[in-house]
């Protein structure tokens, strides 16, 4: 298998030196994301089914938690619905049962490709906008672009010379630029998946 399909993101970055930002009990909302006069504005929770799925939907840009737990235990969950998140796993039982309807989104295949190309039928984005746009470790959106300048003194010697924009989350400080593996990140999702990128 391909390793950046089995591992899932491997965007080259490297953690700020200064202190972590605090990030608190509570967890950033979801914000609109919009695909012409479409705003879609889902949140996800990834059973133990779709882990690597989970990974990969957010690298296109999908607010998505991944848990551990299974399908019918996140449905139960109180704090879940609190969230108003959709549960997101392979459980053909629970696509039939009427009490997960609009609760519950039933990825069919147990191929990689084939479960982003469902979700990302059923949840179409403006992908080119959205890829690459959320932390990896906290599922924030990532702030604006920083110059070179700015980071210098936190980026290996290479990522100096041959990288001038970055990106940071706000919440753990982490550093994201663009290198060969979302090159081929990009390649996988255009030609295999079928996307717009």
């Amino acid at each position: 298998m391909d390793r950046t399909l089995e591992t899932g993101y491997n965007m080259a970055a490297e953690t700020s030196r200064a202190q972590s930002a605090s990030s608190g009990s509570s967890r950033t909302r979801s914000r609109d994301i919009c695909n012409g006069n479409v705003a879609i504005m889902t949140r996800f929770v990834a059973d133990n089914t779709v882990g690597k799925l989970a990974r990969w939907m957010s690298l296109m840009g999908y607010d998505v938690e991944y848990d551990p737990r299974g399908a019918r235990r996140l449905l139960a969950d109180p704090a879940v619905a609190e969230r108003s998140a959709l549960v997101v796993g392979r459980c053909p039982t629970l696509a039939r049962d009427p009490a997960s309807e609009g609760r519950f989104f039933h990825v069919e295949s147990p191929e990689l490709i084939e479960q982003i190309r469902q979700v990302a039928s059923a949840f179409p984005m403006d992908f080119a906008k959205t890829i690459f746009t959320r932390c990896q470790r906290c599922n924030i959106p990532l702030g604006g672009l920083l110059p070179l300048e700015e980071v210098a003194n936190r980026l290996p010697p290479l990522v100096k010379e041959w990288r001038s924009n970055f990106h940071e989350c706000p919440r753990c400080r982490q550093l994201y630029w663009e290198g060969t593996h979302t090159e081929r990140i990009r390649s996988i999702l255009c030609d295999r998946v079928g996307l717009r990128i």
